[in-house]
């Protein structure tokens, strides 16, 4: 896939670690340019009206002070309710006219077949030969998207997520740390998939998949293990 630089300056919608996470991507590997922070304006507090140097903007006044043609915007946090809210404020923007462009961090292996918009790939990502990824989705680092997969929208790919060959990952779902997916399943819509899991079958539209606990052995001390 063809890396498109981005040329003008970013707005990022959100404060807090995320934003930072995202910020970093920004100025660190893709070298852009962060114009200003957006908030609801009932996230604003009067004497909080900057945000790592930069202006924090108010989402009523974000289009007539950062118009679309001049500027480009990122969502800068994850969003709760299965990504809903994220979903949101990224079809809010795109409505308004604004570019959500994708950020790929530098380190990152990208085949796909085709890409949507908004997508945020962090540290080491592998998305492979003939997959086709959504929108706004958030890949975190070490993650690896197998060949011939389908990805859809609004989903969080935790950090080490590993799916075989012909897998279809729907919307808004949560792929935990280190989950694995056997080649051809199908993770329906608003699945939550638990750190760990092994998923071998199709999922249920909002199901939770967790594995089993991890325990303690009573009565051994890890000076009992070579």
């Amino acid at each position: 896939m063809k890396r498109v630089i981005n040329t003008k300056p970013l707005l990022v919608f959100g404060t807090a670690d995320f934003a930072d996470i995202v910020t970093n991507l920004i100025e660190n590997s893709l070298k852009s340019e962060i114009a200003a922070y957006v908030l609801d304006d009932n996230y604003i507090e009067e004497n909080s009206l900057k945000y790592n140097n930069k202006p924090i903007v108010r989402t009523s006044d974000v289009y007539r002070l950062y118009p679309p043609n001049e500027y480009d915007i990122t969502i800068g946090f994850i969003g709760t309710k299965m990504f809903k809210v994220r979903a949101e404020k990224l079809q809010l923007f795109k409505n308004l006219g604004y570019d959500l462009p994708n950020l790929i961090h530098q380190t990152s292996v990208i085949s796909t077949y085709q890409m949507g918009y908004g997508n945020i790939i962090l540290e080491n990502c592998v998305i492979s030969y003939g997959t086709n990824f959504g929108n706004g989705n958030i890949m975190w680092p070490n993650s690896s998207i197998n060949h011939h997969n389908i990805v859809g929208n609004y989903n969080n790919i935790s950090p080490s997520v590993l799916t075989s060959g012909g897998v279809i990952i729907g919307n808004n779902c949560f792929l935990g740390n280190n989950s694995t997916y056997k080649n051809k399943v199908i993770v329906a819509d608003y699945s939550f998939i638990g750190a760990g899991s092994y998923i071998s079958k199709n999922t249920d539209k909002f199901g939770v998949y967790v594995p089993q606990r991890t325990v303690k052995l009573e009565g051994k001390t890890s000076f009992d293990f070579k």
